[in-house]
């Protein structure tokens, strides 16, 4: 699928999901929302207490994630190396599928996720994208940037990841989507005008902070070794099933280091 026909599918299927993916929105808001908090650091914080949360830097260009269903267990890895922009988009839409995805064994999550056109990863982007971009607080924000500051829309769209912590593609679908930018001839172009070492120059230009841009580099097992230390302390659990988590921790642990080595 070429890049226009790929473009046109996103915007179609986002056309086709939006009342079921809005509803879904709008009951995950009444019970998390966290005033003043960005909704991606309330996801983050929600896998990590309800699952285990994986991070861990991988430098392997296509990986961005992987979500790993055992029994009742969860482990969201996220490969810290990506740029934090796409990390608080991973951790929205790995909670799209904690709360309501399938329940598969596994799910690799690719570093051209926010472009998929595949229907259950288009369910969770879209999601996210619903979850950090509010229809009112990014309309006014495009307009004050727009007429206030009298900024290009590509200046617009760099102040806007800045704002809302996100990616310049998802930034720009939802603008077009919400009609700030009315043209898909508009919209084609600044897809493909997206050159990252480009935009982090840029950033660095126009005085914005480019650790939106950056990798955290965040290396954690998640509350595995708590468990397991306070099981220890308190004699909750019997030696055998503490050894059996020590393995998975360790099985996990060794099999992220053999995708960096192997790389």
């Amino acid at each position: 699928m070429n890049s226009h026909n790929k473009l046109e599918s996103i915007i179609e299927i986002n056309k086709t999901i939006h009342k079921q993916i809005q509803k879904l929105v709008e009951k995950d808001l009444e019970k998390y929302k966290r005033f003043g908090v960005n909704n991606a650091d309330v996801a983050k914080q929600i896998i990590n207490e309800k699952y285990e949360l994986i991070e861990f830097p991988i430098k392997n260009n296509l990986l961005a994630g992987i979500i790993v269903r055992k029994n009742e267990s969860f482990y969201y890895f996220v490969n810290s190396s990506i740029p934090r922009t796409l990390q608080n988009l991973l951790h929205l839409h790995g909670l799209y599928y904690l709360l309501h995805g399938d329940k598969k064994d596994i799910y690799i999550i690719k570093n051209e996720i926010e472009t998929s056109v595949n229907i259950n990863n288009r369910k969770a982007i879209y999601y996210a994208s619903l979850m950090m971009l509010d229809k009112e607080s990014i309309r006014s924000n495009y307009y004050y940037l727009k007429n206030d500051r009298k900024l290009p829309l590509k200046l617009i769209v760099y102040n806007l990841m800045m704002l809302y912590k996100t990616t310049y593609h998802t930034i720009l679908i939802r603008l077009f989507e919400i009609k700030c930018i009315e043209r898909f001839d508009i919209l084609e172009d600044c897809f493909k005008d997206f050159d990252n070492k480009r935009i982090h120059n840029e950033f660095k230009e126009i005085g914005l902070d480019t650790c939106i841009l950056e990798s955290s580099n965040t290396k954690s097992m998640g509350n595995l070794k708590l468990y397991v230390e306070q099981s220890r302390n308190n004699n909750n659990l019997l030696e055998d099933f503490i050894n059996i988590n020590i393995s998975e921790y360790n099985n996990i642990l060794k099999e992220l280091q053999c995708m960096q080595e192997c790389k």
